[in-house]
């Protein structure tokens, strides 16, 4: 009986080193689990952070695709600006030097009038001088003749009365 017993307590031991074996192995494969686990865990935290990752990158490429579409549409707003500037400059100087034109030939033609008033001012007064003159030399031309005919008269008159006082002489 003591060998039962002992075979008994031997098969027992083998029995509990086995469950020791077997606990390890549960603690192993527990363990293997939470790593296995863990690995699952992490691989989708990883995909899900690829996940993000990707749709982050198509939206900054996308926020970039925008940026670069209101860049070009910015520029070309700025280049239709910047010519209709230069168009609205352009018109301005070209109204500019037609009103200054204008202006120019209003004043040509006020000038023309002033002087052609002028000239004929003048021709007016070149004729009242000429006229003026005229009449300046027919005084003077009879000025002369009286001149001459008084000289003419007074040589007569002294005559005269040189002879009216040989006359008188001859009676007295």
């Amino acid at each position: 009986m003591s060998n039962n017993y002992l075979d008994a307590a031997d098969a027992i031991r083998r029995a509990a080193k086995q469950y020791e074996v077997f606990v390890k192995a549960a603690d192993a494969l527990e363990r293997a689990g939470s790593f296995e686990q863990a690995a699952v865990e992490a691989e989708k935290a990883a995909a899900a952070a690829a996940a993000q990752r990707d749709q982050a990158a198509a939206e900054l490429a996308q926020l970039i695709e925008t940026a670069k579409s209101q860049e070009a549409a910015n520029k070309a707003a700025y280049d239709l600006a910047k010519a209709e500037a230069k168009d609205v400059v352009a018109q301005a100087k070209d109204k500019a030097k037609a009103e200054a034109a204008a202006i120019v030939e209003t004043a040509k033609k006020q000038a023309d009038k002033t002087i052609a008033a002028a000239q004929v001012k003048a021709a007016e007064q070149i004729a009242i001088a000429q006229t003026a003159e005229q009449r300046a030399a027919e005084v003077s031309g009879s000025v002369a003749k009286l001149e001459s005919d008084l000289r003419e008269l007074t040589k007569q008159h002294d005559a005269m009365v040189k002879a009216i006082e040989s006359m008188r002489a001859k009676f007295v």
